[in-house]
């Protein structure tokens, strides 16, 4: 038993030795960049074909913003995953402006919590309905699908009244005993004019429609993205090591 204690410390000290050199090695070669791209930038000579995202944290940390300021999202695709990013180039072209119909998530806030339409009304319950007759499903997974439907609107509506209520609160707050359940807050990038993009399809969707429609001036949210050109107008506000 201690043979064994001494041989798992003894790894994390390796794993945890390499990470630092890891990071340290890094974050030098960022910084390098850095200067590198001031300098060029400031005799007028743009990078426009840099392609590179560096990962500036280790550890995501929850801001708190406005999410009436949330006015645009941006849909990502696998090679964001985790962490929190520097991009140059002009991925945030892509963003289109958030409207309360944009996703099927954002219209059943609409419909159930704002319009106040029976479940039976909706347009995700009406469309359970066509796909049931053109797929032509049993009576069962017909039932069994309005079931479910109808316990996660209770459940949306329950979020609702919750938040209503005592308010909004992080994840971290929500179950303090799971790990990285930050990583589930409101997932947002920031373009290169400080516009924040929502990411879609993250989580959080549910949760970002009810804080609009509930007029709330602060929410936990994950920045994980950061144009180059802001982040560099903002080097302070970012206070990077």
């Amino acid at each position: 038993m201690l043979i064994r204690k001494i041989s798992n410390i003894k790894s994390y000290l390796k794993k945890e030795i390499q990470n630092q050199i890891i990071k340290l090695i890094g974050n030098t070669i960022f910084r390098l960049r850095l200067i590198s791209f001031s300098f060029f930038d400031s005799i007028g000579i743009s990078f426009k074909k840099f392609k590179s995202s560096r990962n500036l944290l280790d550890n995501l940390k929850v801001s708190y913003i406005n999410p009436q300021k949330i006015n645009y999202y941006i849909e990502i695709d696998n090679k964001i995953q985790f962490g929190y990013y520097i991009e140059d180039r002009n991925w945030d072209f892509k963003k289109k402006k958030l409207t309360d119909t944009f996703c099927i998530q954002f219209i059943e806030v609409k419909e159930l919590l704002q319009d106040r339409k029976d479940i039976e009304n909706t347009t995700r319950f009406k469309n359970f309905l066509r796909d049931a007759k053109v797929k032509k499903w049993s009576g069962d997974e017909l039932k069994n699908t309005l079931d479910w439907y109808t316990d996660y609107c209770e459940g949306l509506r329950r979020v609702y009244n919750s938040i209503k209520k005592i308010g909004y609160k992080s994840q971290e707050e929500i179950e303090k005993d799971v790990i990285d359940r930050k990583q589930q807050e409101i997932n947002v990038s920031i373009d290169r004019y400080g516009n924040y993009l929502f990411e879609f399809p993250r989580g959080g969707t549910h949760r970002l429609a009810i804080a609009k429609l509930l007029k709330l001036s602060s929410v936990p949210v994950i920045i994980r993205r950061v144009h180059y050109l802001y982040f560099r107008s903002n080097k302070i506000k970012w206070k990077y090591p």
